[in-house]
């Protein structure tokens, strides 16, 4: 591929990933969603990272656990959960 570019062509690439990268839709998607909840925030809650967005392992361990402690059931309660653990009430 390299090769069927010009030196030009490859430097308009690198500037272009540098404005606006490609490749990585869950981190991109994760600091969206990260911040508009943080701007939905109070000033005495937790803000959101990305990484608690992203489905890692951890993630989804954490999630488990969140689920067993709700006392709801299914993926509503899940969610309660996780928002409760951000300070929202």
């Amino acid at each position: 591929m390299l090769a069927d570019i010009s030196p030009q062509q490859f430097d308009e690439w690198i500037a272009i990933y540098g404005i606006e990268p490609w490749g990585d839709d869950w981190n991109q998607t994760a600091m969206i969603v990260a911040e508009i909840h943080n701007r939905a925030l109070a000033k005495d809650q937790l803000p959101m990272d990305p990484r608690d967005v992203v489905p890692t392992l951890e993630n989804r361990r954490k999630l488990r656990e969140a689920a067993e402690q709700s006392q709801g059931s299914g993926l509503s309660a899940v969610w309660e959960n996780r928002i409760n653990q951000h300070g929202r009430k």
